[in-house]
C-alpha cells in the first residue's frame, strides 16, 4: 500500500543521506495515514503512526540533519502509541517488523550520542547525550522496553538503561570525573539485578564489562580490596557457564586482576590469574593480548626470583610468534624489553637492547605519548656504558632514540635530564681514561640532550629552573672543550637567548651571578664554529658575560 511505499523510499533516501527528501516522505506518509478509513481497524492504523514516528526519529539521526535532541523528543509520542497499541492483536509478521523498526531506531540513537566519542574524542557532548537518552527511556513504559528486547540489538537480555549507563561511565572515566562514572556503573548493575544470576552468555559477557569498570575505576582511586572484589566477580560471573570459560571478557577480567594483585605484591596469585588468561589468548588467536599479558607474566616469575623460567616464557612466546607471522614493533617490544632484563649473556643483551632501541625509535616517531613514558624508565635503568665497538654502538642507538623522543617532548620536567648528565659524566670518564676520541663525542651529545631537555623544563617552570639550565649550559661547554662538536649540538641557541632575557629582567647575585658569567666565558672561549653550529650568537654571550 502508499504508506509501506512511501516508508520504504523515505529509508532509502535516509540511507542515501538525502534527509529532506526523505522527511517529505515521511509528511506524506502521515497525511496518508490520517486519512484511512473504516476498512482499516484502530490498532491498524495506530500501527501505521508507529511506523511513521520511528522512521522519522531514525531519519533525525542521520549525519545530514544530526537532529538528536528532535529525534529522542519523538520517543515520547511513540511511547504513547506503543501503549495504545494492543501487540497481542497484532500478526506475527506486524509484531516482527515492528519491533525490527523499534530497535534499528533505538541503535541509531544510541549510535548517534556515542559518534562524538568516536568521530573526535568529544566525551564531554557523549556524556550531555546519554544523559539526554538515559532520560527518555527511564520514562518509556513497558510495552516500548520490552520491544528492546529482541535478537536485533546487541545485549538482548540487557535492560536499556544498564547499558546506556555503562556507556556514559565510560566517557566519564575518560574525562576523570570517576566518583559519577563509578555511580553509573553501580547503577547499571542494579538495573539488572533481577537477571544477574542469570546464564545467558549476554548477561555473562555485560556483568564481566561492568564489573571490570568499576574495578578499574577503583583501583584508580587507590581501593584496591573493593576492585579486587570488582574483578572477582566480573571472573566468578562465567562459573554459572562452563562454555563461556575460554570467552575473551573472561581473561580481561582475569588481566586485570592479575595487574592489580601484582600492584599489590601479590606475585603467585597475579601469576595463578595470568596463566588461564594467556590460554584464553592462545584459544582466541589474540596475538596482542597474548604477547602483552606473557610479558606480565615474565614480570611476576621475576619478582618471585623464578628468572630462568620467566626467560624461557618470553623466549617461546616471541619465537612461536616469529614463525606465525611478522610482529608489529608494539607487540614485540613488551617481550624484548623483558628479554633484556632477563638475559645473562651479554652478546645475548646487545642484541636484544639494540632491537628494543631501534623499534622504540620508530614508536615514538609514531605514537609518542603512548610509548615516552615506558622508555623514559628504560633509559633510566639502563647499565653503565662498555668500552667496546658493542658499546659505542649502544650509546650511539640510546642518543638516537632520544633525539626521536625529543622532537614530541612536552614542555615539563623530564627525569632524563639529571639521567643524561650521569651518562655523559661516565662517558667522560671512559674517554678520559681510554683516550678514546669517539666516547668523548658521544659524552658531550648526551649533554647536549640533557641541556634540550633542560630548557622544555625551564619553558614551564621559568625562574625555578633557570639555575638548572645554566648548570647543563656549563656542563655542555665543558664537554666541547677539546672534542668535535656533536650533531645533538644544533637547536641550543634559544636557550641561551631566554637566560639572557631572563638574567637582564631579574639580574642574578652572588654564586648565581659567578655560574652565569662562566657559563658564558666558556662559550666564548670555545672556537666559534661550535657555537654557531649550536645556534648561540657571540652578541648574546657578551650581553650574559656582563653578570
Amino acid at each position: 500500500m502508499l504508506v509501506t511505499a512511501l516508508l520504504e523510499r523515505a529509508s532509502l533516501y535516509s540511507d542515501l543521506r538525502d534527509s529532506n527528501v526523505s522527511m517529505l516522505d515521511l509528511d506524506k506518509a502521515a497525511s496518508v495515514v490520517d486519512e484511512l478509513g473504516s476498512e482499516f481497524s484502530e490498532p491498524e492504523i495506530e500501527l501505521r503512526h508507529c511506523y511513521v514516528l520511528l522512521e522519522r526519529s531514525r531519519v533525525l539521526t542521520n549525519p545530514n540533519l544530526g537532529d538528536f535532541e528532535a529525534a529522542v523528543e519523538l520517543l515520547r509520542d511513540l511511547d504513547s502509541r506503543l501503549d495504545n497499541l494492543p501487540l497481542d492483536r497484532l500478526g506475527k509478521s506486524e509484531y516482527r517488523d515492528l519491533r525490527k523498526r523499534t530497535v534499528r531506531t533505538f541503535k541509531g540513537l544510541r549510535l548517534m550520542a556515542l559518534s562524538p566519542t568516536r568521530d573526535g574524542g568529544q566525551y564531554e557532548k557523549t556524556v550531555t547525550r546519554l544523559t539526554v537518552l538515559l532520560r527518555a527511556v527511564s520514562r518509556l513504559r513497558p510495552t516500548f522496553l520490552e520491544l528492546l528486547k529482541s535478537d536485533w540489538v546487541e545485549g538482548q537480555e540487557i535492560n536499556p538503561l544498564s547499558r546506556l549507563r555503562t556507556q556514559r561511565a565510560w566517557a566519564l572515566v575518560k574525562l576523570n570525573r570517576l566518583e559519577e562514572g563509578l555511580q553509573d556503573f553501580e547503577a547499571a548493575l542494579d538495573a539488572m539485578s533481577d537477571s544477574l544470576s542469570s546464564e545467558s552468555p549476554d548477561v555473562l559477557e555485560f556483568v564481566a564489562e561492568v564489573q571490570s569498570g568499576r574495578g578499574a575505576v577503583l583501583d584508580t582511586l587507590h581501593r584496591f580490596e573493593e576492585a579486587l572484589e570488582a574483578y572477582t566477580f566480573g571472573v566468578e560471573a562465567f562459573g554459572r557457564r562452563p562454555e563461556s570459560a575460554l570467552s575473551p571478557r573472561r581473561a580481561a577480567c582475569l588481566n586485570n586482576r592479575a595487574a592489580l594483585l601484582y600492584k599489590m605484591g601479590r606475585f603467585q596469585e597475579s601469576l595463578d590469574d595470568l596463566d588461564p588468561a594467556i590460554e584464553i589468548a592462545r584459544s582466541n588467536y589474540q596475538r596482542k593480548e597474548l604477547l602483552s599479558r606473557s610479558a606480565e607474566k615474565a614480570n611476576a616469575l621475576r619478582q618471585l626470583g623464578r628468572n630462568e623460567e620467566a626467560l624461557q616464557s618470553l623466549e617461546e612466546t616471541l619465537a612461536a610468534c616469529e614463525r606465525n607471522d611478522t610482529l608489529k614493533p608494539a607487540e614485540e617490544l613488551p617481550l624484548r624489553i623483558g628479554i633484556f632484563q632477563l638475559a645473562r649473556q651479554p652478546l645475548e643483551r646487545y642484541r636484544n637492547l639494540s632491537r628494543v632501541l631501534r623499534l622504540l625509535s620508530s614508536q615514538l616517531a609514531q605514537e609518542p605519548a603512548a610509548w615516552r613514558e615506558q622508555t623514559t624508565k628504560l633509559l633510566s635503568e639502563l647499565p653503565l656504558p662498555e668500552n667496546s665497538e658493542n658499546g659505542r654502538a649502544l650509546e650511539e642507538l640510546i642518543a638516537q632514540t632520544i633525539e626521536v623522543m625529543l622532537e614530541t617532548q612536552p614542555i615539563g620536567y623530564s627525569p632524563l635530564t639529571e639521567t643524561l648528565l650521569r651518562r655523559s659524566d661516565k662517558i667522560s670518564k671512559i674517554a678520559a681514561d681510554d683516550n678514546c676520541s669517539a666516547f668523548a663525542k658521544l659524552a658531550s651529545g648526551f649533554s647536549c640532550l640533557a641541556t634540550r631537555f633542560c630548557w622544555l623544563e625551564y619553558k614551564k617552570y621559568g625562574q625555578k629552573s633557570l639555575a638548572r639550565l645554566v648548570r647543563c649550559y656549563l656542563l655542555t661547554a665543558q664537554s666541547l672543550v677539546e672534542v668535535e662538536a656533536p650533531r645533538q649540538i644544533a637547536g641550543l641557541g634559544r636557550g641561551v637567548e631566554e637566560i639572557t632575557e631572563a638574567v637582564m629582567l631579574s639580574p642574578p647575585t652572588g654564586d648565581f651571578e659567578v655560574e652565569i658569567n662562566n657559563m658564558a666565558r666558556l662559550w666564548l672561549s670555545l672556537p666559534p664554529s661550535k657555537a654557531l653550529q649550536a645556534g648561540i650568537s657571540r652578541a648574546t654571550l657578551l650581553k650574559l658575560r656582563r653578570w
